[in-house]
């Protein structure tokens, strides 16, 4: 079973699950994602340059994923459930731990990642609704809704609001919840806002943190409210305009060091 919650500091979420688990959930986030070649044999929607960019960024955790259920972040070993007497008497010799791979991600970029995960799958219901005669949305119980990938990854979605309602009071998750709401605009933001946003709350102190799991989901979809955020975009702009590159390719210096975190 996929398991999401907060970590011990607040700093982020941890994604914990077996190898089946997090495969799975890998896979579905792949799928989502806007193709980056021609190939007939790639399946995945095709889009903007910004749409690309955007889920270019959302593979990061694609690899983080992967590398947690290959064994290279976290790996712990939990009782699965199956007690000796009960293997004795099914006659069942067994391991009674199972492997559990895990891996954290910053609460920011997490709740960034799922505001393009649900951009992302509101495209691909468009695309479904575009390509049938009929509107899907007098069925049931609709394509969209049996699409494995967006179930699986619904799933993930309602396990991480609920990681974080948790911690959060009933006001502030209720201002989460309605600033989840705003993944329209995730494709036009810059990302590097949320670089900014990474290094803030990972300065904070655990109570802080608590105190502004809202004000991060706002930052990120009101982002065009703070003059720190249009100053930067112009800077961004004149820097992908002078090494004629992509806005996604620019970053910002000294934002990028995350060693000897205390999740």
């Amino acid at each position: 079973m996929l398991i999401v919650e907060m970590t011990p500091n607040l700093l982020g979420i941890k994604i914990a699950g077996d190898y089946d688990d997090l495969n799975e959930l890998y896979d579905a986030i792949w799928a989502l994602t806007i193709a980056d070649s021609d190939f007939p044999e790639d399946k995945r929607l095709r889009g903007t340059a910004d749409e690309l960019a955007m889920s270019t960024r959302l593979l990061s955790l694609c690899y983080d994923i992967r590398h947690a259920y290959q064994g290279d972040r976290n790996v712990e070993l939990k009782d699965n459930g199956l007690n000796e007497w009960t293997a004795e008497y099914l006659g069942i010799d067994t391991n009674l731990k199972s492997v559990v791979f895990s891996v954290e991600v910053l609460y920011p970029e997490a709740m960034y990642e799922a505001l393009i995960l649900n951009y992302l799958m509101a495209k691909r219901t468009n695309h479904m609704l575009e390509s049938n005669a009929v509107d899907m949305r007098d069925e049931w119980p609709g394509e969209s809704l049996l699409d494995e990938p967006m179930a699986i990854v619904r799933a993930y979605l309602a396990k991480l609001l609920a990681a974080v309602g948790k911690q959060a009071t009933k006001g502030r998750f209720e201002r989460i919840k309605k600033g989840m709401k705003n993944y329209q605009y995730a494709a036009a933001m810059y990302e590097q806002w949320v670089d900014v946003i990474n290094n803030d709350f990972a300065g904070m102190t655990k109570r802080r943190r608590a105190e502004e799991l809202s004000v991060v989901v706002r930052d990120i979809t009101e982002c065009y409210k703070h003059d720190q955020y249009l100053d930067m975009k112009a800077d961004i702009d004149r820097a992908a305009e002078k090494h004629g590159c992509h806005r996604s390719e620019i970053q910002i210096p000294g934002l990028y060091e995350w060693d000897d975190i205390e999740w």
